[in-house]
């Protein structure tokens, strides 16, 4: 369910108006959802939104000039029909994500399918795990990419590759090599901090291995801007590859298996995934709740574990 988008407004903006305008299709979905809720009561609910979203967060104002949270309304829909309701911001990177996406997962059941404990003691979330690298989720499509010969493109990267070598003289950024690249996601990449004037990295782009640590790739961005891959080019510039929709669904957790049309350009995959969840988010949320319920299991336990006579994993 996604009942609005992420409120983008410049600072100045935000302070002239500190409330936003929800728009009037957001206000009608989150309606239309708890309407469905109340006329079908479903045994288990899980519900996936931006985390300004999340109960007690932003609230914002409808065209008509009343305020509303989607988050609070969804809750206290479901709290008045009798379901315990339980709210987390997962960070896909947590749990095995090869790329950085926060995201608000409300899970609710029935009060008395509790049986007087508490949501998370019932229905644990699984062990941190850290994140997957994004270099090594993707390295032998990376292989066997081409690298970007287009001159007007390569000139259309003129300030990425300018804005780059700041971050990396600045040591915001490790120099890259062939084996250990960097990954831009399409977002924002040089800022500047306002008390001390030093320029701060602001986030988009992201090294393999950084401080020898797996590292996640930034969020996607949705829009015109699109993800590409930096190698050294020996001479202080720099060579491109572009992140292709195999590698973006591999980043946002999903298996070579899952199909996107193949006609499908890099823009509109890079919107139709960045605007998904990730697996790992998925997983995380719901794993326990499916374990529970269909193999009569609350702990974490190995893939072992959960395996059917032929060997399929049947977890979460």
């Amino acid at each position: 369910q996604r009942c609005a988008k992420p409120d983008i407004r410049s600072a100045a903006q935000k302070k002239a108006h500190p409330k936003a305008t929800l728009e009037e299709s957001d206000y009608t979905n989150a309606e239309s959802l708890i309407r469905i809720l109340k006329g079908s009561e479903p045994p288990v609910i899980s519900i996936e939104n931006h985390p300004t979203y999340a109960p007690g967060g932003k609230t914002y104002l409808l065209p008509n000039g009343k305020e509303y949270q989607p988050g609070d309304e969804i809750q206290a829909a479901l709290e008045g029909l009798g379901y315990a309701v339980d709210v987390k911001i997962i960070q896909a990177s947590d749990y095995g994500g090869a790329s950085s996406r926060r995201r608000m997962v409300m899970r609710a059941v029935k009060t008395e399918d509790l049986k007087g404990v508490s949501f998370d003691k019932m229905y644990p979330m699984p062990p941190k795990t850290g994140p997957t690298d994004w270099f090594d989720a993707i390295r032998d499509l990376v292989v066997d990419a081409p690298f970007v010969t287009n001159f007007e493109t390569l000139r259309g990267m003129k300030g990425q590759m300018q804005a780059l070598n700041k971050l990396i003289a600045a040591g915001l950024i490790e120099k890259s090599t062939t084996s250990k690249p960097i990954i831009n996601m399409g977002g924002n990449w040089i800022g500047k901090d306002k008390k001390t004037g030093k320029i701060t990295n602001k986030g988009g782009f992201k090294n393999s291995y950084l401080k020898r640590s797996p590292t996640p790739s930034p969020a996607f961005t949705r829009g015109q801007r699109v993800a590409r891959i930096m190698f050294p080019d020996g001479s202080g510039g720099w060579r491109v590859k572009e992140v292709s929709p195999d590698m973006m669904k591999r980043l946002m957790g999903l298996g070579d298996d899952f199909t996107l049309p193949s006609d499908i350009t890099r823009k509109k995959a890079a919107d139709a995934l960045g605007n998904g969840m990730h697996a790992a988010t998925t997983q995380a949320g719901i794993e326990s709740i499916l374990r529970k319920r269909l193999l009569g299991e609350v702990d974490h336990g190995t893939v072992d574990e959960f395996t059917d006579e032929a060997g399929n994993y049947i977890g979460a």
